[in-house]
């Protein structure tokens, strides 16, 4: 990802293109399959079908997310706005979750919306390399953004978790 942005602002500084690049930060929300192998499509689809969620970790690493509406928007006000050759983070600052805690805040949508019970709990996985390079935290700094684009995501995680379990549980059930 990091060479093509380079080769981009290269690129654009040689030829003078109108060439930004956009660094898109956990962008989730109906749409996205249910085995795209993303944390909250993979806890909704076992929520939804198996009444139940497994982390493969401690739950301790921390994420924020985006909503699919707010990363369109970014995306968009990017290419649209950018200095060309830049990079533009694209996500949402907060709230900073951990594993743990998104698992137990789906497994609440549920018991609040059918009243189900979801079990968490924890399992390792088949593949012992899985997670080994996955960083304990991601969440974007969108200082640039802010100011070169005027991107303020909109959306918050419960409005944005509900969306997209309406979704999830229309197509699983």
């Amino acid at each position: 990802k990091r060479f093509a942005e380079t080769l981009c602002t290269l690129y654009a500084q040689e030829h003078g293109a109108q060439v930004c690049s956009v660094r898109p930060f956990n962008v989730y929300g109906p749409g996205l399959s249910p085995d795209d192998g993303r944390v909250i499509s993979d806890f909704m689809r076992d929520c939804i079908t198996q009444s139940r969620i497994e982390l493969f970790s401690d739950g301790s690493p921390t994420r924020t997310f985006c909503f699919v509406a707010d990363g369109v928007q970014g995306i968009v006000k990017a290419l649209a706005e950018g200095r060309p050759g830049e990079a533009y983070n694209i996500g949402q600052e907060k709230p900073e979750i951990s594993m743990l805690q998104l698992a137990h805040t789906i497994a609440s949508l549920a018991k609040e919306k059918h009243d189900t019970d979801i079990h968490v709990s924890h399992k390792f996985h088949e593949d012992k390399a899985y997670l080994t390079d996955n960083p304990q935290r991601r969440c974007p700094d969108l200082t640039k953004a802010a100011k070169e684009l005027n991107y303020h995501p909109q959306w918050d995680l419960a409005k944005g978790l509900n969306e997209t379990y309406n979704y999830y549980y229309a197509l699983l059930k």
